[in-house]
């Protein structure tokens, strides 16, 4: 079985089973150990930091086959050369890379069906505003995370083919990098998986209401979306804002 296709038997067979929760970048390296505490793969990862253009910190965690890998720093092209293809997983809304993680142990696995020789690579990031990382008013839309995956790409992933898994906001992400990057969709992503997500018009759910009774129900879940965005919410991760 080749490599394309075991990855895409691996994710489809995976994801069947996984119940996901309802100018230049820098890269910044912050730890040698993975503290995501993700469970089953926590011993086979490392977490840094990725700053992206506008200067947003991003939290990413890499993992290569059961060890270490590192992320980024001036080693991303030998790190991205050294392995067969390179799998940035996307995480949906309000969640972080950690929806991930029984994906991830699947793939890096040397259980997994490709065997010890093969090399698959890895890479999660919380999106800004989520998880780890940073967030900055006014930039949390689709077309910067696109941005985000794009400078991520280039910097943490610069050689080899590349699969892209997006669960819900994550998938949109995805969708919106080919719309805005399509050359470098072209040239890079060898596949894509997206799960559970919508390529639009998520602002005109009215749960089957008619007419203008869906219009009024739309417009009030946008105002409230609006509301709660905007609340002074206090921290809600372990690791602080």
């Amino acid at each position: 079985m080749n490599l394309p296709t075991w990855l895409s038997t691996t994710l489809g067979t995976t994801l069947s089973v996984v119940r996901f929760p309802s100018q230049r970048s820098q890269r910044r390296r912050t730890s040698t150990a993975d503290a995501t505490a993700d469970g089953p793969t926590r011993e086979g990862s490392t977490s840094e930091r990725f700053v992206a253009s506008d200067g947003v910190r991003l939290h990413v965690v890499a993992s290569d086959k059961g060890r270490a890998s590192r992320v980024g720093g001036g080693r991303a092209a030998d790190a991205a050369a050294s392995v067969d293809v390179t799998v940035i997983c996307l995480h949906g809304w309000t969640l972080d890379h950690r929806t991930w993680a029984p994906v991830v142990q699947r793939l890096t696995d040397d259980s997994g069906g490709m065997g010890k020789g093969s090399g698959v690579r890895v890479l999660r990031y919380d999106h800004r505003g989520h998880g780890r990382s940073e967030h900055r008013d006014g930039t949390a839309t689709l077309d910067r995370l696109a941005d985000d995956l794009a400078e991520l790409i280039d910097e943490l992933a610069p050689a080899g083919p590349v699969v892209l898994a997006g669960h819900s906001m994550g998938g949109m992400t995805i969708m919106t990098l080919a719309k805005r990057h399509p050359e470098l969709v072209r040239r890079r992503v060898a596949a894509v998986a997206l799960v559970s997500t919508s390529c639009g018009n998520m602002d005109r759910v009215t749960l089957g209401l008619p007419g203008p009774a869906g219009d009024v129900f739309a417009l009030g879940e946008r105002v409230a979306f609006r509301l709660l965005a905007r609340a002074p919410w206090p921290p809600l991760s372990p690791w602080g804002p």
